[in-house]
């Protein structure tokens, strides 16, 4: 039989392993030895002496750092990154602060190729030209089996497991054996958007439905060109109602500057707006639940509120599909297609392409709205507007050859 002091033991060491990153109830039970729902007891228990917090729903209500130290150590333990090659690769990936998720999708793709060819990492490391050798082995027999598929993410993943092994190319080199960087999937896609009439029927239809959010966030999204999961964090601190012109901030992980906003490293982007977006989070913000959040109450911990932003990216974009589907007729398929794929993002695409065609340059939209390089707009964002391009075919056509 347990005494009271044996429980206080055992939770002060369940608390241990919390703050170690072990924080699945499932990891818990194991480590002290227990089944599930004695340990969720304990938890319970644990809870209301404030040893830990859980949430609404009996989760654990974790740090960043915990979550940070469980995902360190879900790695940790894989089989696979315990091979020399791949523990050093992954170390230096860990040491340069590369997010969680990142280095799980390198481990993954390289588990794939190494599996896929029935091939060590020590063989094909052992030099330039046999990891030359291999990659072209492993392309030309992926295409084989699988004609269609995409093969950006091993080719980026096995470039860098190549560079933690000092097997590096000159520039434009790796492009010879296939190993450029492009992306194969949505080049074909610059250039797709909703002309201003498609866009005023989306608006018109959500609003016809009373679904103000999903306008706010529809408005939001054409306006500032954020991603969803920029837009998905939004703070009314950071919307500055009084400033002339209107401006805003919005906070994007992809780049990370130092700007920490939930826990999570990027940068905030300022943007100035027009009066109608003014407008239009006035009305929001009267009418949305009282919080720091506009699109939801705030929660206990960063974590929690993070969870609340994913729900939403989710929500908003299965509805923008729906109302997507009642237009569909009216776009070209290419924007068809991709606006199903990527239905917030075809928001970003609009914005650049309704720009081009008013007569901004790259540079001007990407230091306007935040891309890094106008080269970004050249090429993944956008093309040449119809009108430009009869406007190059008169001009020519006046030329003597």
């Amino acid at each position: 039989m347990h005494t009271k002091d044996d429980q206080t033991e055992l939770m002060i060491h369940i608390k241990d392993l919390v703050d170690d990153g072990v924080i699945r109830t499932k990891d818990i039970a194991e480590k002290i030895n227990r089944s599930d729902r004695q340990t969720r007891r304990y938890l319970v228990e644990m809870s209301k002496n404030k040893m830990i917090s859980l949430t609404d729903s009996k989760r654990m209500d974790t740090s960043k750092e915990q979550i940070q130290r469980h995902h360190y150590n879900t790695i940790s333990r894989d089989t696979f990154v315990r091979i020399p090659e791949i523990k050093l690769w992954i170390d230096g990936c860990l040491a340069r602060g590369l997010k969680f998720q990142t280095i799980s999708r390198y481990i993954s793709n390289a588990k794939f190729i190494f599996n896929f060819m029935y091939e060590s990492p020590s063989n094909v490391l052992a030099s330039k030209d046999e990891a030359i050798k291999f990659w072209i082995t492993f392309a030309a027999e992926l295409r084989r089996h699988f004609p269609s598929k995409g093969t950006q993410c091993y080719r980026v993943t096995f470039k860098n497991l190549l560079a933690a092994h000092n097997i590096v190319f000159a520039h434009r080199m790796g492009k010879m054996y296939g190993l450029s960087s492009a992306h194969d999937r949505f080049a074909p896609y610059a250039g797709v958007a909703f002309t201003s009439d498609v866009t005023k029927k989306i608006g018109d239809l959500i609003l016809q439905d009373g679904n103000f959010a999903l306008y706010v966030w529809w408005r939001i999204a054409l306006r500032t060109g954020a991603r969803s999961s920029a837009i998905s964090t939004m703070t009314w601190d950071r919307i500055y109602f009084d400033s002339q012109p209107f401006k805003l901030d919005q906070h994007e992980t992809k780049d990370p500057r130092g700007h920490i906003h939930l826990g999570d490293d990027g940068e905030w982007k300022q943007k100035y707006l027009p009066e109608n977006l003014r407008k239009i989070l006035l009305q929001w913000r009267a009418i949305s639940p009282n919080s720091k959040f506009l699109w939801f109450v705030e929660k206990k911990s960063d974590t929690t509120n993070k969870q609340e932003t994913y729900k939403i990216r989710i929500q908003m974009s299965k509805n923008l599909r729906h109302y997507y589907s009642k237009i569909s007729h009216l776009v070209s398929p290419q924007t068809r297609e991709y606006m199903m794929i990527r239905p917030d993002h075809v928001l970003r695409h609009t914005l650049v392409q309704q720009l081009k065609d008013s007569g901004f340059t790259n540079e001007e939209i990407a230091d306007s709205f935040g891309w890094r390089s106008p080269d970004i707009i050249k090429h993944w964002y956008s093309k040449t507007s119809e009108k430009n391009l009869q406007d190059v075919a008169k001009r020519v056509e006046k030329i003597n050859f």
